[in-house]
Order: C-alpha cells, then sequence, then structure tokens
C-alpha cells in the first residue's frame, strides 16, 4: 500500500490517502514509461487514477474540485510561464526508500477529474451528494520520477581545463539524473572563461572504468608525416623539456596530406575505457596564412576512413579547433564482440590530422604548430556553454536544468552576490549516467576558442537529482 499519495504545489495540496479529499480506490495501476537508448527522455504519461470524493456537502464538494482546478491550472501556468511554480505528484509504497515523509515526486503538466453517475447525477438531489462522488483523475506527469532533495554537490578541485577528469558521487536510480547544477569556479587569475564543454562518460560504458579515459592526445606522442617534425615549446603541452609540439611547414606539399598520426596504443593501453563518442578540440597556432585542418579516423589500412570537418586555422596564438566527433573502437562492438576479440585489437584504432595551405591564402603558414587533442565524451551526456565570461575567483559559472529538463547558465558573482550574465547552452543526452564515472572538462577563453594556458585549473562540482522509471528499491 501507499503512504504517501498527493498532488501539490506547495500552496494547494490534494491527498489521495486522506478520507476528507478524493480518496484513492482499490485497483490503482500506476502507468510507467519505457526508457529510449538514444539519449532522449520519454514523452509524458497519463494515469486515470479511480478516486472517491468523500464529500457530504455541497459545499465540501465544490472546495475539493476547487483544488483539484487550482492545480490543473497551476500546472498548466508552469508549462507556459517560467516564472511559475510546479506541480508535484508524490507517491511512495510503505516500504519504498526514502523515508516516510518523502518519497518520490514526477513532475505534472495537466490534472483534470471527471465524475461518473454511479452515485447519481450532479443534479438529481440536493445536496448534491452525500455518500461522495466516484471519478477518475486525469493526471499528465513526467515520465520519470526523481528524488525530493538534490544529492549533496560533490566534485574535484584543479582540475586541467586541457580535458581535466572530475569525480562525482556515485549516481543511484535507473535513468539517467536530472542535473540540479553543474558549477565551475576559481578560474585562474587575469583568465576569462568563454565557453566550457563538460562530457560525462559512465563506468558501464568505459569498460568498467572511466578513471582510465584518456582525454588528452599528444599529437607529438603520435607519428609526424609529410612537412612535419616534433619540436619543443614551453606553451605547449605538457610543457617543459623535449618534444611537445608537432610543427608542420609545407615545404614540399601545400594540398592535402596527413601531417600527424596517432595509433591508440601511443596514448593508452586502455583500449575498452575509450569506448564511446567523443568531440575533439585541437590546439593549434599558424605564424601567418591560414591552414586548414581536418581530422581522419581509421585503421592501420589507409584506404577506409572517416573524415571529419575542414576547419580554418588562422590564428597565431593557441587557440582551440573543434574538429567534430569520432567514436572508438572502430569495430561494431555487436558484430564484433571483445568475447571474440580483446580489446588490445582495438589498439591501431587512429587518428590523422591532415593538413593544407588554404587556397588563396595570402601566406603559407609555414609555421603550423599542433600541440594535442583533448577528446569530451558526447554520447551519454554533454553540454557546452558559450559567452559565459567568468573571470577570476569571484565568478561562478553555472549550468542548472530545471524540471522539465531544460538547461539555463548563468555566470554569477558570489562575491557581491549578483547574476552577470545568462549564457547561451545546449545539452546532448537525459541525464547524468547512473553509477560511477567521470566528468571531462575543456574551456576557451573567447568564442572563438582561443585555448587556456597548459596549466590552467578550474573547481567543478555538481549535484543532481536521481530519477526512476518504477520504485527507489535499494540504495
Amino acid at each position: 500500500m501507499t503512504v504517501i499519495f498527493r498532488l501539490s504545489d506547495g500552496t494547494t495540496t490534494v491527498d489521495l490517502q486522506t478520507t476528507t479529499g478524493p480518496e484513492l480506490l482499490a485497483e490503482y495501476l500506476p502507468a510507467f514509461a519505457t526508457p529510449t537508448g538514444d539519449g532522449t527522455i520519454p514523452p509524458y504519461i497519463t494515469e486515470a487514477i479511480p478516486v472517491l470524493v468523500r464529500i457530504a456537502s455541497d459545499d465540501g464538494l465544490a472546495s475539493t474540485l476547487q483544488d483539484i482546478a487550482r492545480l490543473g491550472q497551476q500546472a498548466a501556468l508552469y508549462t507556459a510561464n517560467r516564472h511559475q511554480t510546479p506541480v508535484w505528484l508524490s507517491r511512495k509504497l510503505t516500504g519504498e526508500t526514502g523515508g516516510t515523509a518523502t518519497g518520490v515526486r514526477h513532475l505534472v503538466r495537466d490534472v483534470s477529474f471527471t465524475p461518473n453517475a454511479e452515485f447519481g447525477g450532479l443534479f438529481d438531489v440536493g445536496p448534491a451528494i452525500t455518500d461522495g462522488r466516484i471519478g477518475v483523475l486525469s493526471v499528465t506527469h513526467h515520465p520519470y520520477g526523481e528524488a525530493t532533495t538534490a544529492v549533496a554537490a560533490s566534485g574535484t578541485d584543479s582540475v586541467s581545463v586541457l580535458g581535466g577528469a572530475v569525480n562525482y558521487t556515485d549516481v543511484t536510480g535507473d535513468v539517467p539524473a536530472r542535473l540540479y547544477y553543474l558549477n565551475v569556479d576559481d578560474m585562474a587569475n587575469a583568465t576569462t572563461i568563454y565557453q566550457i564543454w563538460a562530457g560525462f562518460r559512465s563506468d558501464a560504458q568505459a569498460g568498467g572504468d572511466a578513471s582510465l579515459v584518456n582525454s588528452l592526445w599528444e599529437v607529438e606522442a603520435g607519428t609526424p608525416g609529410t612537412d612535419a617534425s616534433e619540436t619543443t615549446d614551453a606553451t605547449a603541452s605538457p610543457g617543459g623539456a623535449g618534444n611537445t609540439k608537432t610543427r608542420v611547414t609545407f615545404a614540399t606539399q601545400t594540398g592535402w596530406f596527413d601531417r600527424a598520426s596517432i595509433l591508440m596504443s601511443d596514448e593508452t593501453a586502455n583500449e575498452s575505457a575509450q569506448t564511446g563518442a567523443f568531440v575533439v578540440l585541437l590546439r593549434a597556432k599558424v605564424n601567418q596564412g591560414t591552414a586548414q585542418i581536418k581530422l581522419r579516423q581509421l585503421g592501420v589500412a589507409a584506404g577506409v576512413y572517416r573524415d571529419g570537418p575542414v576547419v580554418d586555422v588562422a590564428a597565431t596564438s593557441w587557440t582551440l579547433y573543434n574538429l567534430g566527433t569520432v567514436e572508438f573502437p572502430i569495430r561494431d562492438l555487436h558484430a564484433v564482440p571483445i568475447a571474440l576479440f580483446a580489446d588490445s585489437y582495438d589498439q591501431t584504432d587512429r587518428l590523422q590530422i591532415w593538413g593544407r595551405v588554404k587556397p588563396g591564402s595570402a601566406s603559407t603558414p609555414d609555421e603550423t604548430d599542433l600541440d594535442c587533442l583533448i577528446l569530451i565524451p558526447c554520447d551519454e551526456y554533454f553540454i557546452h556553454l558559450q559567452t559565459a565570461t567568468g573571470s577570476m575567483t569571484d565568478d561562478d559559472i553555472m549550468v542548472f536544468v530545471a524540471p522539465e529538463d531544460v538547461p539555463q547558465a548563468i555566470n554569477v558573482d558570489d562575491t557581491s552576490n549578483y547574476f552577470n550574465n545568462a549564457c547561451p547552452v545546449s545539452t546532448i543526452g537525459a541525464g547524468i549516467p547512473v553509477g560511477d564515472g567521470r566528468l571531462f572538462v575543456a574551456t576557451a577563453n573567447d568564442d572563438s576558442g582561443a585555448a587556456p594556458g597548459i596549466t590552467a585549473t578550474v573547481n567543478v562540482e555538481l549535484s543532481y537529482y536521481p530519477r526512476w522509471v518504477h520504485f527507489r528499491g535499494s540504495e
């Protein structure tokens, strides 16, 4: 049996567990959504809840029906107006996790009541009803129920903005959690962050351990291609002595040629941890003119490949360029599972950086420097925001997600206590994946992609609401 079953907006409450309002009747069967596998959230679902309005007077009946109508109107107002408060359907079974006062809540979009004539018509005699009124309470609500309170924030300090990893609290639930907030702060002095790429990778997707994901691929760890050589640069990742970048001169070939080739085995021995899709950012610059770069994904054989978009590299200081997405491994794990061939066979998956002088360029970019590739997971849950303009230690760049799954990003001055600006933000995926995992981040210092220094870090923390399709169960 249930111990919680009510509709409320915080002011008006219709409690289905009392005998003074709409009382839940026997043989109620809750409706449940079917989770998707494509990163989307299922449509809202409508439940037909059988109830008895046990009222002995006309005024009492009117009052109860008015409460239902108010909640229906409030749910509609919340859907249409972002300044309204939500209506929640809260419910909990006797032994369900969550305590006797909480349970699981569903965001409500629509509420209505339809009586039947089992006890006679409304206008047969006066008072309108003496024993009650049986009918159906129709409630349209979010397909997932969520915890009534957010999980306490957790995260990691001093995270590299070149693909650094954030460790967060394991996510409970049976479907992805709703992000309450993601907070990026404590930026280095004199640094302004405009763009943030943030991608989640679960242990389940990463071969069992997302901490083994290698998100920073050093170009110089691979093999230089045509007119390319490795050289030292203290401003290139990882800094220090030795080769830290690959320089392309276009001395003999100005057309499309392989300028650097990087094998999976050049970067990691944990091939299965790299499973999934990634946005690839290239840290690069030129000395003059414009080079064009594209990313090619292939195996050892050169005859079958996949090219990404062509990107103009014209900045004379380190800049991040989005080279599109890649997906590892190259093989289809449905058709060719690891049980048949171990993940070590994927060591020859590789990325090539192809480059040319842009046709019509005023001069040859004969010092085109390729520093590193930053791989941000993008197929489970991915966030990208622009024009954040967060600077120094006074600002927090925060991303929130509303109960209806709409994101909002804001730059917060947490010293003077005001909002600096709202930021354009987009998300891909249904929420933070269930279980343990890591969040990988990269940032840029302007909307054109100006790259941060190789030692730049931020503090990152996040809080979330676990979600369930059915019931909470053991946590």
